[in-house]
């Protein structure tokens, strides 16, 4: 059985962030795999893991790399 959960993240305000991320953004793992697709409606962050313990790792290298683009881009202007 697989977990799975769909982020949907505003265009206008994660748009660079998430840019930055789109060199690591189709990355698949043993226990899961992260996948970001641009709609119309923003950002979709699809995230499927193999337990729950895969899905948290995975939420937080996700929500961690985010952080740093964030920064990354207030640090630089």
């Amino acid at each position: 059985m697989l977990i799975k959960i769909e982020l949907v993240l505003d265009r206008e305000y994660f748009g660079e962030k998430i840019k930055a991320l789109s060199i690591s953004d189709d990355v698949i793992h043993a226990r899961s795999s992260t996948m970001i697709t641009e709609e119309n409606d923003g950002f979709h962050v699809y995230i499927e893991a193999s337990d729950t313990v895969a899905m948290r790792a995975s939420l937080g290298a996700f929500a961690r790399s985010l952080i740093l683009s964030q920064r990354m881009f207030e640090e630089v202007k």
